[in-house]
């Protein structure tokens, strides 16, 4: 019998039956993949946090037939400074629910899977509100030029998402004002203290969001909806 190591982080759980759960895990090595774990959940062990949202955790696995198994795991970081503050908490299944949406499984993604832990590490030990909402902002952005749908910026002041252009043509795009037009183009060029500088408000940063959200949902044909996750708590 074959088995595979990896680390990786919980992005989904569904309970069923009395005890038993599966899980969507998102691993460093294999992408995406599925396991149902029998009996977790009337577990008295420290791996039961290991099955949490947002828990990451080193699993051995084995396949049978075509689904894999859990074998064992090993909790490396429950990261309970996001679980235990509300706002983080909806930031996080902001996040989730979008790699949700675009994760493919058994699809490798090395580089993104690097992004989302330091993401979550971050989102851990910050507790300012206006740098956690900058923090998703770049997050966006990063799942934009992962995925290959990166917009370009011209001169003008329009962002038409249907030809991924911020141009002069009035034409199905949205007025963007200066500060935007100076945010945007600073996180092209992911200059992250520049975009700190700029002294972004609040609700300045969550409509890049709106605008950025709209992009991804578009061109991905998904649904991710900042304000009823995040705003309203989900």
């Amino acid at each position: 019998m074959r088995f595979l190591n990896t680390d990786g982080i919980v992005i989904k759980k569904v309970d069923y039956s009395d005890a038993d759960r599966l899980l969507s895990i998102f691993t460093e090595r294999y992408g995406l993949v599925h396991i149902a774990v029998k009996g977790i959940r009337k577990s008295k062990h420290r791996d039961r946090n290991g099955t949490e949202l947002i828990s990451m955790s080193k699993f051995t696995m084995y396949k049978k037939a075509d689904h894999l198994v859990l074998s064992n795991l090993e909790l490396l970081n429950p990261f309970l400074g996001v679980k235990s503050d509300p706002f983080k908490i909806n930031i996080s299944i902001y996040m989730l629910s979008l790699l949700n949406k675009i994760l493919v499984e058994r699809e490798r993604r090395e580089k993104l899977y690097k992004l989302v832990i330091n993401c979550f590490k971050y989102i851990d030990k910050e507790d300012d509100v206006n740098e956690l909402i900058l923090l998703l902002v770049y997050f966006l952005f990063q799942i934009m030029k992962e995925e290959g749908i990166e917009f370009e910026i011209g001169d003008g002041s329009y962002f038409n998402i249907v030809s991924c252009k911020v141009s002069s043509e009035k034409s199905g795009g949205r007025y963007l004002n200066h500060r935007q037009l100076e945010f945007l183009n600073g996180l092209s060029c992911s200059k992250v203290e520049y975009l700190r500088e700029l002294g972004f408000t609040k609700q300045e940063l969550e409509d890049v969001i709106s605008l950025l959200q709209d992009y991804l949902n578009y061109h991905l044909n998904i649904n991710i909806n900042y304000k009823l996750i995040v705003r309203e708590g989900f």
